[in-house]
């Protein structure tokens, strides 16, 4: 049996640094995480993260982790919006 391998796309890095202060930000992604933490810390930060996955990038980093339910834009943003209603 012959296995052709195709690399389908490439994460590529993009790193911000953020002057002003964040009181929460969402992450969709690992590769996320790592881009952010390049440029910046977390602080006291508040980190939404779309999931499991995505959360145990922040292990070991913070302890200030909120997942949403769902794995979808959408649940992470009501998720988020609930947090600071509360």
């Amino acid at each position: 049996m012959e296995l052709n391998e195709i690399v389908v796309y490439k994460t590529v890095l993009k790193p911000h640094k953020i002057e002003t202060k964040i009181d929460g930000i969402l992450f969709f992604s690992p590769s996320a995480i790592e881009s952010f933490l390049q440029e910046n810390e977390l602080n006291e930060t508040i980190c939404f993260c779309i999931g499991n996955t995505t959360a145990e990038s922040l292990k070991n980093k913070t302890d200030k982790i909120i997942v949403s339910k769902k794995a979808t834009i959408e649940a992470l943003i009501k998720k988020c919006i609930k947090y600071y209603k509360e």
